[in-house]
């Protein structure tokens, strides 16, 4: 399983990692900070296996937002839209219309989301 996480902060972004090796130890990872480079790695990924879980916060490095990554996917990639979840504190990412783990939350509280996620 590939996924994709987009997180500015380094701490979070290795816990996200740890914790979904942890549940599924197969997976591959790709990680970013920058909404630009989260959207050239899906453009690049249309070529091969694509992921199958795509973890964004909102606020992150640059202009770009994890909502502008969300909007991008429903132009271009629309089939990866319902495995796109939302790990963030910024109550806007709760409106677009995708899963939504709030951060902070506890681990068996990701999980609910992400199995929701992976059921679809």
């Amino acid at each position: 399983m590939k996924i994709l996480i987009l997180e500015d902060d380094a701490n979070v972004c290795r816990t996200l990692v740890r914790r979904l090796s942890r549940r599924f130890p197969d997976a591959t990872f790709k990680t970013t900070d920058s909404a630009t480079e989260a959207i050239n790695i899906l453009r690049n990924s249309a070529l091969e296996v694509q992921f199958r879980l795509i973890v964004s916060d909102f606020n992150v490095v640059g202009a770009q937002t994890g909502g502008d990554v969300l909007e991008w996917l429903r132009r271009h990639m629309s089939h990866l839209v319902p495995r796109f979840m939302f790990h963030s504190g910024n109550d806007r990412a709760q409106d677009l219309g995708v899963h939504f783990a709030v951060k902070p939350c506890d681990e068996r509280e990701f999980f609910e989301v992400v199995q929701k996620v992976l059921a679809q």
